[in-house]
């Protein structure tokens, strides 16, 4: 059975509750029910910027109070790891006491499904979190597969959602202007998110300039943060990143959710999330609302 890795980087990057790439924990609006157990990165394992630039994860070890000295980066990077996950699993309400990051994370999907399950209007009395998670990826394929046309007759569900990736990663960069010839899907998948980044640095006035990728994206990121926290009125005065960047995606999904019309009565921030997502994808886009957030169908 093919697993995924969690990303330590992409926690990193992110530092918000929603967090998903193409090689990372996926608690986005489309969760692969393939996947089920989340595969813990081990200090053997090498990922993509982390032993290139260790002044990066330093800093960001620093900015949450990790003690790094004595340590290689594949232990500090680990521990960063860990305090996000942690962070991630208390802004949805969850008791993070005596409780690892694989707990953590496996009751943080739960979440996530059981909140796509509910906007999805899928019955979820008696069923295991399995089966739910099943169900809400068949959904959500079927639903984007009828938007773009693609026939679902006499195919497996698996070949549907191949399909309907390749053909939104192709349309995508298409729009874009990316070459595509003899590339594989992720790869071009790969290749919109980076210019996405860099299209985004420079409108910030960010230079990439001898950066890592990885860096880059967490400065856009954090810019872009604290670009929102100042047009929402979110104050920054005492406050770690990661709680600046909670507080503006809830004010951020809350105006969104209100613009739109929709009922935010006695819902969660990850509620409004999951709606916007699943039912309000045009206007999510629009925003840039998920601009982190890829799709898994496969």
């Amino acid at each position: 059975m093919k697993k995924k890795r969690m990303s330590i980087l992409l926690v990193l990057v992110l530092g918000v509750f929603f967090v998903s790439s193409t090689d990372a924990i996926s608690v986005s609006a489309q969760w692969n029910p393939k996947s089920e157990k989340e595969v813990q990165s081990k200090e053997n394992h090498s990922h993509e910027g982390e032993n290139q630039n260790s002044e990066f994860l330093l800093k960001r070890a620093a900015e949450l109070g990790i003690e790094t000295k004595g340590k290689n980066s594949s232990t500090i990077a680990h521990e960063v790891k860990a305090v996000f996950i942690k962070k991630q699993a208390e802004s949805l309400g969850l008791d993070i006491e005596g409780k690892d990051s694989e707990q953590l994370m496996k009751e943080i999907h739960e979440l996530h499904i059981k909140s796509q399950a509910k906007v999805l209007d899928i019955n979820t009395k008696g069923k295991d979190i399995k089966a739910i998670a099943t169900e809400v990826h068949n959904a959500l394929i079927l639903k984007r597969a009828k938007k773009l046309g693609i026939s679902t007759k006499d195919k497996e569900i698996e070949k549907v959602a191949s399909e309907v990736f390749e053909k939104e990663i192709k349309d995508e960069a298409k729009e874009l202007s990316i070459k595509t010839e003899g590339m594989e899907t992720k790869e071009i998948a790969h290749d919109i998110h980076k210019m996405k980044v860099k299209r985004q640095a420079s409108e910030l006035g960010i230079s990439d300039n001898g950066k890592e990728f990885h860096q880059l994206a967490f400065e856009v990121h954090k810019a872009k943060v604290n670009k929102l926290a100042k047009e929402l009125g979110v104050r920054a005065d005492g406050k770690d990143f990661f709680q600046l960047a909670s507080e503006v995606r809830e004010k951020q999904l809350i105006k969104v959710a209100n613009d739109i019309g929709m009922d935010t009565e006695g819902k969660s921030t990850l509620e409004l999330m999951n709606e916007i997502i699943i039912n309000h994808e045009e206007k999510a886009q629009e925003l840039n609302l998920f601009p982190m957030v890829h799709r898994h169908y496969h």
